[in-house]
């Protein structure tokens, strides 16, 4: 393994360079990640948050810098030259898993992630069933004795939570969440943060979680970064995080970029 298991090297990524709609979503964008470390990432609309994911799992391929998983250069590799090696959850519990599917189903195709489709076979074999259920059981939300549910059936948290152990289910080297709680209410979002926390610390995973929950940025995760404009304006970690506090990162980020963050999806 190597030192780094994410590295982006002065990344920039502009939407329809040349035209009047020219964006730029990424700008000269560094970033290091260590095996293990779980990075929570904020800022407000259009500082770049989900445009990073994109390129980190290969959805977007940028105009210029490079991006190394595990000290193997990615940056011209497609998402799915990618898969086997990076999970992601999104926002909408409604992606990521098959609905017409049974639990155990989905998990069966998470289990094949990044291999020929080839690979999968109708109906799930004795021994993974019973590796599904307790995997499932693990979640705390009965799952375990609905494995033979079409997946369309479960209510938005339990179709998450099973959607994050699909995407931890092969111990990726990376895992990318997508606010992947952000259409949920707030006790079952914390229900699937509590069991993000368990996956997460549980089998190490090197994770990166953008939220807009300042107070969830804070409370999980070794690292926070705020991003503006393309750019991470602050990276703060270690025994400064754990004292940092809502007003005190506000002022920071103020102090640090010269802008406010002005933000009305910001849940502080």
């Amino acid at each position: 393994m190597a030192e780094k298991m994410l590295e982006l090297k002065g990344v920039t990524l502009v939407f329809q360079p040349g035209t009047v709609n020219e964006k730029l979503a990424l700008f000269e964008l560094f970033l290091d990640v260590a095996p293990g470390e779980w990075v929570t990432v904020i800022g407000g609309n259009g500082a770049g948050k989900t445009t990073l994911l994109n390129v980190v799992s290969g959805v977007c391929l940028p105009q210029s810098g490079r991006v190394l998983l595990d000290g193997e250069d990615v940056t011209a590799k497609k998402e799915y030259q990618r898969a086997k090696d990076i999970g992601r959850v999104f926002q909408d519990p409604l992606m990521g898993t098959a609905p017409n599917m049974t639990v155990e189903e989905n998990l069966a195709m998470a289990k094949i992630r990044g291999e020929k489709r080839s690979s999968f076979r109708t109906g799930v074999k004795r021994a993974d069933s019973a590796a599904f259920e307790e995997a499932l059981a693990g979640l705390g939300l009965g799952l375990e004795t609905r494995k033979k549910t079409a997946v369309g059936a479960l209510s938005g948290g339990q179709r998450q939570a099973l959607t994050l152990l699909m995407a931890a289910l092969k111990r990726p080297k990376l895992l990318l969440l997508d606010e992947h709680t952000a259409a949920l209410d707030p006790r079952t979002a914390e229900k699937v943060m509590e069991e993000t926390e368990s996956i997460v610390r549980k089998h190490q995973l090197t994770t990166l979680m953008i939220t807009h929950n300042m107070r969830d940025a804070l409370r999980y995760g070794d690292r926070l970064i705020m991003m503006e404009r393309g750019r991470i304006a602050l990276d703060i970690s270690g025994e400064e995080k754990r004292q940092m506090t809502v007003e005190k990162l506000l002022a920071r980020f103020e102090q640090e970029s010269g802008s406010r963050v002005v933000n009305d999806k910001l849940v502080l």
